[in-house]
């Protein structure tokens, strides 16, 4: 009887074990495989809002509420004022497809959540944008936090120009090695930890030029603790001076 109570103990606490590490190996793979491209079954994925990242918010250091000023080398001052008033943080639906596994192809649905802020000039007559969202991947459904700053003159009858648009991805959501390499073209600044620009010194510094002499705007520099520090039109330097 004693023999036959432990050989039952026995058997229940195998049969725990074997269980528990079916279920291990079960998360496991499916943790190893959660980003692999999933298998289509002809329905509609809805994935709800997908929010940007808090740590990319820092990209945007403007209520569009403020005034910013500039000056360039002989002292002379322009203001940039809010072209459409405060910050706006948008949500907006948007559908994406992904080549499954298996051929096919998966459908899916979210709502993409936006910030935007812009500012004008009529003394130079030059606006800028800047707009910060959610974007998918074409391989996974997963996301990246995209921004951009477009950076204009607008057109007139005697001038068109090209506008200065600087790309950052601000965030990998944690999926960097997975998508490193489809988003690696996005980015097209140079950073430099320190620069000087007409006697200020400016920290952490993404600046682009314009190399094949499109625009009438031909550089420009932003960083994280002020926005756009500096930017050159034709022979002219301007850099940031002040908030008010």
């Amino acid at each position: 009887m004693l023999t036959f109570k432990l050989n039952l103990n026995k058997k229940i606490i195998m049969k725990k074990y074997f269980l528990f590490v079916l279920v291990f190996f079960i998360l496991s793979c499916s943790k190893e495989n959660e980003n692999e491209p999933p298998f289509c079954n002809g329905t509609i994925t809805e994935l709800g809002i997908i929010n940007v990242n808090p740590n990319s918010l820092s990209f945007i250091p403007y209520s569009g509420e403020e005034n910013i000023y500039f000056r360039n080398e002989n002292g002379d001052e322009v203001k940039f004022e809010p072209a459409f008033g405060p910050i706006e943080n948008v949500f907006q639906d948007n559908t994406f497809e992904i080549t499954c596994d298996n051929g096919g192809v998966g459908y899916y649905k979210f709502i993409r959540e936006q910030y935007v802020v812009s500012f004008k000039c009529t003394e130079l007559n030059i606006e800028y944008y800047l707009n910060l969202y959610t974007h998918n991947s074409s391989i996974y459904p997963i996301f990246v936090d995209e921004f951009w700053l477009y950076f204009l003159i607008p057109p007139t009858e005697n001038n068109i120009s090209f506008p200065l648009i600087l790309n950052i991805i601000t965030s990998f959501n944690g999926n960097e090695s997975l998508l490193k390499s489809e988003f690696e073209s996005f980015n097209n600044y140079e950073f430099v930890d320190e620069l000087e620009l007409l006697g200020m010194t400016f920290n952490n510094v993404y600046k682009i030029t314009d190399l094949e002499n499109r625009s009438l705007l031909t550089e420009l520099y932003f960083n994280k603790d002020y926005g756009v520090i500096g930017f050159k039109s034709e022979s002219n330097i301007w850099v940031f001076n002040r908030f008010e």
